[in-house]
């Protein structure tokens, strides 16, 4: 059907909407030009990139040599595996791909900051990609912080993942507090304004963010930023069901308190050093020193106000209502690194330590799984 109008539009789903085309030529090429500002600077931002007299084979060319150039001549291998040369350069191309530096291209606010959107996510990244990137990549890498702390400046909180120019969600703890501290204790400063950067840092350890549009999955507290389960953090030291995904968050709470001590510590605020510090251990809170596993003794555990909660770790992973995240007690249970002397003491000394880490990985250490391995390799913990 033909519309007259030139236009057509539908919200529902049984009701579709499409266009044909046709052209009397067999090869066509479109150039197409984005922004989030206005139609004006989509246009403009399609001339200053790919002007009309580019060329398809052209644009091709110009944006291998920027990939290559700018990411994949970063790594030199003396390997000759194409399999491992594939593997390598296409976990390079995918890493890069995200977060997307889209400076001048920000709807929100007017700065002279960098503007980096499309973080997926903090909560996976910290642990590998954003250092990784500090190596490869470090100019981008100063940037991707100055823009966390000005996205802090203007919406009032770090972004935990950010898309569409929207921070949301934030699953465990405040990681953009490890973030932060990584590049601080790192020796990275440049513009970096590290003054606001701990600012921000503080602004998720002590205000709880307001639970304006609750979660469907995890209606008991914000999922959009910060901490939402903060207040029994500070007033118990301890995350009790109140709140869902209590174990892990206390997990991540202790970790992301020694973040802040260590800018605290830098910055020569001996004070709040050490309140964080102290907080930092608040991990052992939840620890069940009694509860055993396959012959292991000593699990991060879901707690309440007269105790311990009874829990099995290798059957007690979860998702966004329970009281992991996506790992079970077994994992968390070595989540806390910065207090890595207490965690072998506690699980028994060095000897056990070792074993309990084999075990983890070892076929067949798992009785009632399939795969009859512990370690669940799809998940981030």
């Amino acid at each position: 059907m033909i519309q007259p109008s030139g236009s057509a539009s539908s919200n529902s789903s049984s009701t579709y909407v499409g266009g044909l085309y046709t052209f009397k030529d067999k090869v066509v090429s479109s150039r197409v030009g984005i922004s989030w500002i206005s139609k004006n600077q989509a246009c403009q931002n399609l001339e200053n990139e790919i002007p009309a007299s580019s060329g398809f084979l052209e644009v091709v060319q110009n944006t291998k040599d920027e990939w290559n150039s700018q990411v994949l001549s970063k790594i030199i291998t003396t390997s000759t595996n194409n399999s491992n040369l594939a593997l390598l350069y296409t976990s390079l191309y995918f890493m890069n791909l995200l977060p997307t530096n889209q400076t001048g291209e920000n709807p929100g606010w007017n700065s002279s900051e960098p503007y980096y959107s499309d973080i997926f996510t903090l909560w996976d990244l910290f642990r590998c990609s954003t250092s990784l990137l500090h190596v490869l990549q470090p100019t981008v890498y100063e940037e991707h912080i100055r823009s966390m702390i000005d996205i802090w400046r203007n919406e009032g909180y770090l972004p935990d993942a950010r898309s569409s120019n929207y921070n949301g969600r934030t699953q465990g703890g405040s990681n953009g507090d490890n973030v932060l501290a990584d590049a601080y204790v790192k020796g990275v400063r440049g513009e970096i304004n590290w003054d606001d950067g701990y600012a921000a840092m503080v602004k998720d350890a002590e205000v709880t963010p307001v639970n304006s549009d609750p979660d469907p999955q995890a209606p008991d507290s914000s999922t959009k930023e910060g901490r939402g389960a903060l207040p029994d953090w500070l007033k118990y030291g301890f995350i009790t069901p109140t709140f869902s995904r209590a174990a892990s968050r206390a997990v991540e709470y202790a970790y992301n308190d020694f973040s802040l001590y260590q800018v605290a510590k830098g910055l020569g605020k001996t004070d709040d050093a050490a309140k964080y510090l102290n907080r930092s251990k608040n991990w052992q809170n939840h620890w069940n020193s009694n509860l055993e596993s396959i012959g292991f003794k000593g699990f991060i555990v879901p707690r309440n106000m007269t105790g311990f909660i009874a829990t099995d770790p290798l059957t007690d992973s979860g998702y966004w209502g329970d009281p992991y995240y996506e790992a079970s007690s077994w994992d968390y249970s070595f989540g806390d690194i910065h207090d890595m002397a207490t965690l072998v003491d506690w699980m028994g000394g060095a000897d056990t330590f070792y074993s309990r880490l084999e075990a983890t990985f070892t076929v067949g250490a798992n009785p009632i799984d399939v795969t009859g391995i512990i370690f669940d390799s799809t998940n981030e913990p």
